[in-house]
């Protein structure tokens, strides 16, 4: 079984030496967890340390930002970009054709042929296809909503819409994350509900406020050809990314 590697501190161990090859991971967590900086870590260190190319796409940020957060953790994503080792893409509602996304992203990924793929997340692009996705279904069909004798929810473009993107990416031959919003109060792992299982392995980020401090913990929920050591651990952001505490 090939894995590869995070070489974020303290993780690979979690997970038999790091992700199985090809495998859809979902990068589940609350707002603030850090979700981000674990994904943006893994490409990084996939390109530093053992010489993968990277690609992130986003739906969530602006590119001047994502440039900018990254600098401030030491990460120089323009250098890596210009050495051609590195992409960074984004998408925002007001320049998007949604139906032609999917398509424009299959391409780079045959054009630039990533080893690791990040998509940050698969909760804004849902909430985009329930939104532009269903607005251009009934353009194509002519209509307006109020013409339906049937219900035609959204609901049903948000989840056509992830299934088409996990499973355009699970066959690439890219190792992947994709970043979800992880719903409170629920036994849910993504805003979706269906990502878990479409996807081969799951990791939550959660963190409690107590008092003064924050608790951040990481869990390895599901792993596909994994044996995963299981149960909450520690970890921290520090000022070159996230560190899980030995032992928890």
């Amino acid at each position: 079984m090939l894995r590869v590697k995070t070489g974020i501190s303290g993780f690979d161990e979690l997970i038999n030496g790091g992700f199985p090859k090809g495998n859809l991971v979902l990068l589940s967590g609350l707002t603030g967890s850090g979700k981000t900086i674990f994904a943006t870590q893994y490409l990084v260190n996939g390109v530093k340390q053992y010489n993968e190319r990277g690609l992130l796409i986003s739906f969530e940020q602006i590119r001047e930002d994502i440039i900018d957060q990254s600098n401030e953790l030491g990460w120089d994503l323009l250098k890596l970009e210009k050495e051609k080792k590195l992409k960074v893409v984004t998408y925002t509602p007001n320049k998007m054709i949604f139906s032609a996304v999917l398509q424009e992203i299959k391409a780079l990924i045959q054009e630039f042929k990533p080893d690791r793929i990040v998509l940050d997340s698969i909760s804004t692009y849902g909430i985009y296809a329930e939104t532009i996705a269903y607005i251009e279904i009934l353009e194509k069909m002519g209509m307006q909503k109020s013409q339906f004798s049937f219900q035609l929810g959204p609901e049903v473009a948000t989840r056509k819409a992830i299934v088409d993107m996990l499973e355009a990416l699970k066959n690439q031959k890219a190792t992947s994350i994709i970043i979800s919003e992880l719903p409170e109060s629920t036994n849910f792992l993504s805003r979706d509900t269906i990502s878990e299982f479409l996807c081969d392995g799951v990791v939550l980020l959660k963190h409690v406020s107590i008092g003064d401090s924050l608790n951040r913990n990481l869990e390895v929920r599901k792993m596909r050809k994994t044996d995963i050591r299981g149960g909450p651990r520690t970890y921290n952001i520090t000022a070159k990314g996230i560190v899980i505490e030995a032992g928890g």
